[in-house]
């Protein structure tokens, strides 16, 4: 996990902000093309420079975090910058002491079994529905960060 901590894509920037919104900390995690990171939310939806992102709000009271929308640029797809994302929140969770993650499963791969969200070890909490739940300590397994490594290390520069 230490050497994932200094992981950074190639050829784009890695960047990340906090907003505090309706009692809750707005955070967003991104890839750009460029190397100036956006810090307004407003700007940041439809901007061609991002070719993904992660935006998960989080609960200090009740230790939760809600992942309200993940993206990536179809052009980018296939080269792991979501799961990226997501490795890259469970770090920021554990340290910031946040117990559970939940999500609605809104995606092209929906109950499926390539799903990211499953591969990373969130369980549907119904047999019908997108609602998601995981413990951040099991998003923290080792075997998470060894998939990444071992599927898509090529698109990144990871050092110890």
């Amino acid at each position: 996990m230490s050497k994932f901590q200094n992981c950074r894509p190639k050829k784009f920037h890695f960047h990340t902000f906090q907003i505090w919104r309706d009692d809750t900390y707005l955070n967003v995690m991104y890839i750009s093309t460029k190397k100036a990171s956006i810090k307004n939310v407003d700007d940041f939806a439809y901007n061609p420079d991002i070719i993904a992102y992660l935006q998960f709000h989080t609960d200090d009271e009740t230790d939760e975090a809600r992942v309200t929308s993940v993206r990536v640029t179809k052009k980018y797809r296939r080269r792991g910058y979501a799961y990226f994302l997501f490795l890259k929140m469970i770090l920021y969770l554990r340290g910031v002491k946040i117990e559970t993650v939940t999500l609605d499963d809104d995606s092209d791969n929906y109950r499926k079994l390539n799903n990211l969200y499953t591969l990373l070890g969130f369980e549907y909490l119904a047999s019908a529905g997108p609602e998601m739940f995981v413990e951040v300590d099991t998003l923290m397994c080792v075997a998470n960060f060894e998939h990444f490594f071992k599927r898509w290390a090529k698109f990144y520069n990871c050092k110890d």
